[in-house]
């Protein structure tokens, strides 16, 4: 894949300096006739150099113009590079170049090359006219080529250098309008220094530094190798070589922490390399090896030793790095854990939000460990199986998934905010988002073990259900009604019948405190419907105002857990008989506990058969009295 660029440069120099004939010399065109006019219109050359395809727009300039008005024109001022044309046989124009020109120039503080033309014309015992040592001190000074645009000889050095002026420039890595770093660079070389500085002591040793720079005894860098540099005097020493025209030092050194000639952070290839492959089997958690890496990067970043992370600290954490996962969560990320204060987390809730986003964007956390300095991910992460592909106990990850459903208001958002120790909102709330999730770790039978529950927003609800990805990753559904309202149930019957046949349902009755109403629009009551499934009834009563309510909460949480664990001995994976062959049938139990239940079908048609029979017998009484009375 090859990146395009288009740049401008803006030929400069003295009438009759061959600016016009240098430009026709590049962009040789043989069926060109007659005469080169004054100025040339803007002309393009395109080549190929290092993976991008490079066009060079030529800018001619009108020599009858005076220098302020040249350089006030907008060719000028949006000009990439000056390339100042300068005929080595006058001794005027060098003349006019020092005097006139280059105040301008470095006023601009544009980069500046120099051509010196027409040196076919000159012999060899001719002694130089043009001495470029005033010119070298112009920091944005990129060098002198000659050239003879008749003989056109080493016309490909001429672009070749044209080419690399851009390829590692120091207009990457700083600002010579505003005299800062650009952003790109001051993150690049912060990221650097927190790498180099493994002691955590906020110093580097400058013998490291020179190193990793590669100075040589011809650079003239001057630098106590005895001594060490803190942050801010190792960005000012960087900018130092920048603006003495060592700025390729400071390429090699970016470039030996893997970034390319344009400030990115190359390190795609690298991460595809070292990523496991995975199937769509395949459930993504973290390793015991990636929790201990994670727990290294938290000790580093909690700067006061409190054992917490604020969100200055976080924010710290992840400027060192491309993006920050915990910001593309669909919801403010302190809502989806347990914080300290509002707005601090433990190292807990640290290693939980990692185990939500290793379960959603597994590549999202390789990346950031590459870019905090871990380069092998070996062992960073642990391959389980989803819920389908489970056969032994091993196959059961640490990370388990529970979505909840259910009607608009019956409270699933303060369930999900209490479960994470969040009071519940004050105001009406619906889920804006695509969704919100929550993360918690569960103590079970001597395991640690993380729950991670998921609301979806109502419109995203049908999608959800026929999303073999998404619904393959749901090891337990809970579906919540709202006990006074009596519409609220008829909403779970048909999710019920939406979910995938193997997910283990648990049913809770949200808002107990306000009085408990008959569940209307329903062909059987609640109970029948779970009972018809074999599904565990009565559903948990919860109330976030009770004490008794808070406390079915609570449990929730870790049977929900345990359902998830053991599905098939919980008794909450539904028993489905809809079929017509089998309505006659009983349906059996794979739990000796629970005795066979009629299917919903059976019961339905049952139902029917009896209001029917009713009816005819009614029907028959009325006209055997009719006729009675005749």
């Amino acid at each position: 894949m090859h990146n395009s660029r288009v740049l401008n440069i803006v030929v400069l120099g003295s009438e009759h300096s061959g600016k016009s004939t240098l430009i026709d010399s590049i962009v040789f065109d043989p069926n060109r006739d007659g005469e080169l006019p004054r100025v040339l219109g803007p002309k393009e050359f395109s080549l190929q150099l290092k993976n991008q395809d490079i066009t060079f727009n030529f800018i001619d300039t009108n020599s009858e113009k005076t220098i302020q008005q040249a350089f006030s024109t907008m060719p000028v001022l949006s000009a990439d590079l000056f390339v100042f044309v300068i005929d080595s046989t006058n001794e005027e124009s060098v003349k006019k170049f020092y005097e006139e020109w280059l105040p301008y120039v470095e006023k601009s503080k544009k980069m500046l090359y120099i051509i010196l033309t027409k040196t076919d014309l000159r012999n060899t015992e001719d002694p130089e006219l043009f001495d470029p040592t005033q010119a070298e001190k112009y920091v944005r000074y990129q060098g002198l080529f000659k050239y003879s645009s008749k003989t056109r000889e080493n016309i490909e050095i001429l672009l070749f250098n044209l080419s690399n002026i851009f390829i590692f420039s120091a207009d990457f890595l700083y600002n010579f309008i505003e005299e800062r770093l650009t952003s790109q660079c001051h993150k690049a070389l912060r990221r650097i220094f927190w790498l180099m500085d493994e002691l955590n002591c906020g110093l580097v040793d400058n013998s490291t530094i020179k190193n990793l720079i590669g100075a040589t005894d011809e650079d003239s860098v001057v630098i106590d190798e005895n001594g060490s540099m803190d942050l801010d005097s190792f960005l000012s020493f960087m900018v130092s070589l920048i603006l003495t025209r060592h700025e390729h030092l400071v390429w090699t050194l970016i470039q030996k922490f893997n970034y390319n000639e344009k400030l990115e952070l190359d390190i795609d290839d690298i991460i595809t390399d070292v990523s496991p492959d995975i199937s769509h089997e395949d459930f993504i958690t973290l390793s015991d090896e990636g929790k201990k890496v994670l727990t290294s990067i938290f000790k580093r970043f909690d700067r006061d030793n409190d054992g917490l992370l604020d969100e200055n600290d976080i924010d710290e954490a992840f400027s060192l790095t491309t993006a920050c996962p915990f910001h593309e969560m669909s919801t403010n990320y302190f809502d989806s854990c347990r914080t300290v204060e509002d707005k601090k987390i433990d190292i807990h809730s640290w290693i939980s939000l990692w185990q939500l986003i290793v379960t959603t964007n597994c590549y999202r956390y390789i990346h950031c460990l590459f870019e905090w300095g871990c380069n092998n991910v070996d062992g960073m992460i642990e391959v389980k199986k989803k819920r389908l592909f489970r056969k032994a106990p091993e196959d059961y990850p640490n990370v388990l998934n529970c979505y909840i459903f259910g009607a608009s208001n019956c409270g699933k958002t303060s369930v999900l905010r209490h479960f994470v120790g969040k009071p519940p909102l004050n105001t009406h709330y619906s889920t804006k988002s695509t969704q919100y999730s929550v993360v918690d770790r569960i103590t079970y039978q001597n395991r640690e073990y993380h729950l991670i529950v998921t609301e979806f927003e109502d419109k995203e609800i049908p999608f959800v259900l026929k999303s073999e990805e998404l619904m393959g990753k749901c090891d337990v559904a809970l579906l919540v009604f709202d006990g006074s309202d009596k519409f609220s149930f008829s909403f779970l019957e048909h999710i019920q019948r939406g979910l995938e046949v193997t997910i283990p349902c648990v049913y809770m009755l949200t808002k107990k405190d306000l009085g408990l109403v008959d569940q209307e629009n329903l062909s059987v009551t609640p109970e029948q419907f779970c009972e018809a499934l074999s599904l565990v009834w009565p559903p948990y009563l919860c109330s976030l105002v009770t004490e008794d309510g808070l406390k079915n909460i609570k449990t929730l949480f870790s049977d929900l857990l345990e359902v998830a664990l053991n599905p098939k001995e919980s008794g909450c994976v539904p028993n489905w008989n809809m079929n017509n062959e089998e309505s006659d049938e009983e349906v059996e139990s794979d739990d000796e506990d629970f005795p066979p239940k009629e299917s919903l079908m059976k019961r339905t048609l049952k139902m029917v058969g009896v209001v029917s029979v009713f009816g005819f017998v009614a029907f028959a009484m009325m006209k055997w009295l009719k006729r009675a009375k005749e």
